[in-house]
C-alpha cells in the first residue's frame, strides 16, 4: 500500500469514527434506567391495581354495543374496563315505548359529582380522585361564558404509579385506547355528559382534567339495554392509540403520578354514558438532542489530532521524494 492510499484509507476510518462519535453524542441520553410501576394495564385481571369509584368493572367481547355494533377489547386481550354514570337503583334510560333499560355494569351506583360541599360531603368523585370540587364545572360546548356545565354524578378509576427517569429524560408518555358511548346529546344548554382524563403529580396540591369526549347531537331513545345510541371509537383500535405527554421534569428523579379516567353526568341524571379503556403503556418521552461538552471537546480534539498527523505524513512523503 502506498502512502497516499494509506492516507486516504485513514481519512475514511477517521470519518467513520467521527460519525460514530457524533452519533454517540445524539444518544447520550439512553432509556435503560427508565421504569414505571403502573400495573394491570390491559385489565385482564379485572380491576386489580386500580381504585374504583362508582360503576366500574371489566367486560369481555359482545357485552356492550354502540348503535348495534359490538365494542370489543383491544386484541389480543379478552377484557376491557368500563366506567358508566348509570344507576343500578333507579331507571336512567327508557326506550321509545317508555320501557326501562339498564346500562349499569357493576351493580354499584355512581357517586355524587356536584360542586357543593354540602350535598354529600367527603363522598364525591372529585374528593376520591384528589381533584378540586370545581374540576367538573367545565365550559359548555358551544361556549356559554359564565354558565358552566353542572356536574351531577359520575364514576371513575384511578391508580398511583411511580416513574423513574433516566439521565437526560425530562418526561414520559402515557398511551391507551378509549371509546366513549352515550345515550345523551345536545340540549338547549349545550353538550351534556363527558368523559375525562386526569394525570397529575401527587406531590402537587391537586390535579385538573382533560375532556376526552362529550355527548353531542340529537338525543334519541336507546332501544335495548347495553346498546348505546352512539359511540366515539376513534382511539379504540390497534392502529390508533391516544397519547398524553408529561414534560418539564428533572432527569434522574422519581415521580409519583395519579392517572384517573371517568365519565360524568351533566345537568340531569337521565340518559347514561360510558367510557371504555384498555391497553395502557407508559414510555419515556422523546429526548431532544443535547450536546455533551466533554464528548464534544473529545471529538474536536480527535479531528484536530488526525489533521496534524495527516499533515506530518504528507510533509515526510514530500521530503522522501
Amino acid at each position: 500500500m502506498t502512502l497516499s492510499h494509506f492516507i486516504k484509507s485513514s481519512s475514511r476510518v477517521a470519518s467513520l469514527v467521527g460519525c460514530l462519535a457524533l452519533s454517540n453524542l445524539t444518544n447520550v441520553n439512553s432509556a435503560e434506567a427508565f421504569s414505571v410501576t403502573l400495573t394491570n394495564t390491559d385489565f385482564e385481571t379485572s380491576t386489580t391495581g386500580w381504585q374504583t369509584v362508582g360503576d366500574v368493572t371489566t367486560i369481555g367481547s359482545n357485552a356492550v354495543q354502540a348503535n348495534g355494533v359490538n365494542i370489543n377489547p383491544i386484541a389480543p386481550g379478552s377484557n376491557q374496563a368500563i366506567i358508566t354514570n348509570a344507576y343500578n337503583s333507579r331507571t336512567d334510560d327508557v326506550n321509545s315505548s317508555g320501557g326501562s333499560l339498564s346500562f349499569n355494569q357493576s351493580g354499584t351506583d355512581p357517586l355524587d359529582a356536584d360542586t357543593s360541599t354540602t350535598t354529600n360531603p367527603g363522598s364525591d368523585v372529585q374528593t376520591e380522585l384528589g381533584l378540586p370540587l370545581s374540576a367538573f364545572s367545565i365550559e359548555r360546548n358551544p361556549s356559554q361564558p359564565g354558565n358552566p356545565r353542572t356536574s351531577k354524578e359520575g364514576s371513575a378509576i384511578y391508580q398511583d404509579f411511580t416513574v423513574n427517569l433516566d439521565a437526560g429524560e425530562t418526561g414520559f408518555e402515557i398511551s391507551f385506547n378509549w371509546a366513549y358511548l352515550t345515550n345523551d346529546g345536545t340540549t338547549s344548554f349545550g353538550n351534556q355528559d363527558f368523559a375525562f382524563l386526569s394525570v397529575y403529580d401527587t406531590a402537587s396540591s391537586s390535579g385538573a382534567i382533560e375532556v376526552l369526549a362529550d355527548s353531542s347531537g340529537t338525543i334519541t331513545a336507546a332501544n335495548a339495554s347495553n346498546n348505546f345510541v352512539q359511540g366515539d371509537t376513534t382511539y379504540y383500535s390497534d392502529s390508533n392509540t391516544y397519547t398524553y405527554t408529561v414534560n418539564g421534569l428533572e432527569s434522574e428523579q422519581a415521580y409519583t403520578y395519579r392517572i384517573a379516567l371517568g365519565t360524568i353526568d351533566v345537568d340531569g341524571s337521565d340518559r347514561s354514558s360510558a367510557l371504555l379503556v384498555d391497553n395502557f403503556q407508559v414510555d419515556a418521552a422523546a429526548v431532544p438532542f443535547e450536546f455533551s461538552p466533554i464528548a464534544g471537546f473529545g471529538l474536536v480534539a480527535g479531528f484536530i489530532g488526525f489533521a496534524n498527523f495527516r499533515r506530518r505524513l504528507k510533509q515526510r512523503f514530500q521530503v522522501m521524494k
